[in-house]
């Protein structure tokens, strides 16, 4: 037996090369890498994060998408961000979005060429002066109106969706009003006060000399509109009276007012160190109280679009929990344990997240650390085509925000066409998806 082996020692050790190439070469080419590596020119090769749904989320995607989520912020520069819980937030987008096209198909939901153009159509006959400014507007943007067509019909494809997962909403003539009850004083009460003119000066000598005039029996409106009055002393002038209610005259400057009577000039008042103020009662505001009939329209719509809220916020975590995830690159994600001497983090900009990373290349195999500072990815196949992004859910309307609105203006309207801005960065920075292509727009091929 051992003869035979040393007979044929050439051939194993022939086969145990070979079978050494082909686990290297399976490993960077055969298979999906799944660990960020270096090239030998320094920078870092793309490589699949997680797979959702069965498609590939490559980490160039990942930063792509969060240097998107962190352009709606209003300052570039934000310290200590907490890049696991972020990366986390676009995955959770991206899983979402992917359910909601799978959704969509599933059911079936088709939205037409002609559905769309007609969308479009009203959209800028709507918002522009003419449908030519708006198809300047796409111009002048950089994107096609095929591109921006296909866009809109996808969002309306997503509408129908989440209108057929709320249903439909009845609320009851006793819920209505036990919201009423509840909320009369804070929403549908206007208290009683006063209606009243204020004059703010940088100096008290200002001040004075404008209620001297007010004292002799000069007209607010015909000193207000004084050229003498409107210097570069002058804080600000009201031209209209305003509402000041009455418990604002118990504490404070404001104090003074209360014994006030109308037409009558307050003393000058000490605001601040550079705010003299006078003011000038114009007449009484007796408490309102708006009957139950004339908000209870408001009050129907405002609990309507809580329930539709709370119903979508459902429907999201059933879509992200029925979707078919696999994270492959986890420490990305897991956030680090805190620890009492835990240095503080450096402050991240959008500038880090640059672009000095290329695509996968067979001979880079260092592997780095993965707390590496994110590095933006671009795969030539990224390159060669941009469609639009997957329309996100209609976002969550804080109840807050909502009761507000309900209290004091109109309720806004539930569906709008996507915005031209809006429609250029989904169509110039996502990633070329041939899911969508086939998915939502397969009308447009017929």
């Amino acid at each position: 037996m051992l003869d035979f082996l040393r007979k044929q020692m050439k051939w194993v050790m022939a086969i145990v090369v070979v079978a050494f190439l082909l686990s290297t070469f399976f490993m960077y080419e055969g298979g999906t890498r799944r660990k960020p590596t270096r090239n030998a020119d320094g920078t870092m090769s793309d490589y699949e994060v997680a797979q959702i749904n069965g498609r590939s989320f490559m980490r160039s995607e990942l930063e792509q998408r969060l240097r998107s989520y962190l352009g709606t912020f209003s300052s570039r520069n934000t310290a200590s961000l907490d890049m696991p819980a972020l990366y986390q937030t676009v995955l959770n987008q991206a899983v979402l979005e992917s359910q909601l096209l799978k959704e969509i198909d599933e059911q079936g939901i088709r939205v037409s060429d002609a559905e769309a153009e007609e969308a479009m159509k009203n959209y800028a006959d709507t918002y522009y002066p003419t449908r030519e400014t708006f198809y300047q507007a796409l111009d002048q943007s950089g994107i096609k109106v095929e591109d921006y067509k296909r866009n809109l019909a996808r969002q309306i494809a997503v509408d129908r969706l989440m209108n057929n997962a709320v249903g439909e909403i009845n609320i009851s003539e006793d819920k209505a009003v036990e919201f009423y009850d509840s909320m009369k004083e804070l929403f549908f009460t206007k208290p009683e006060g006063f209606m009243v003119h204020m004059a703010d000066f940088k100096t008290s000598a200002d001040a004075e000399a404008f209620r001297e005039k007010l004292v002799g029996g000069a007209s607010w409106d015909v000193i207000a509109s004084d050229d003498n009055v409107n210097s570069g002393d002058v804080i600000n002038i009201t031209k209209e009276p305003v509402f000041l209610p009455s418990n604002a005259l118990r504490l404070g400057t404001f104090s003074a007012l209360a014994s006030l009577d109308i037409s009558e000039p307050s003393e000058v008042l000490n605001v601040s160190s550079f705010d003299f103020a006078v003011v000038m009662k114009t007449s009484s505001v007796d408490k309102v109280v708006r009957p139950y009939d004339e908000v209870s329209g408001d009050i129907r719509n405002l609990l309507t679009q809580e329930e539709q809220r709370v119903r979508l916020a459902k429907y999201n975590e059933t879509l992200t929990a029925k979707a078919n995830l696999v994270i492959n690159d986890k420490e990305l994600f897991e956030r680090p344990a805190v620890s009492d001497d835990t240095k503080a983090e450096p402050e991240v900009t959008l500038e880090d997240i640059s672009g000095d990373v290329t695509p996968e290349k067979p001979e880079a195999v260092d592997e780095v650390k993965e707390e590496a500072k994110s590095e933006e990815i671009k795969t030539e196949e990224q390159k060669s085509e941009d469609i639009p992004a997957p329309v996100e859910a209609p976002a969550e309307v804080k109840a807050e925000e909502v009761k507000e609105e309900a209290a004091h203006e109109e309720p806004a309207k539930s569906e709008e066409a996507p915005k031209v801005s809006e429609a250029v960065e989904e169509v110039k920075d996502e990633p070329k998806s041939e899911d969508v292509k086939a998915e939502i727009i397969s009308e447009d091929n017929d």
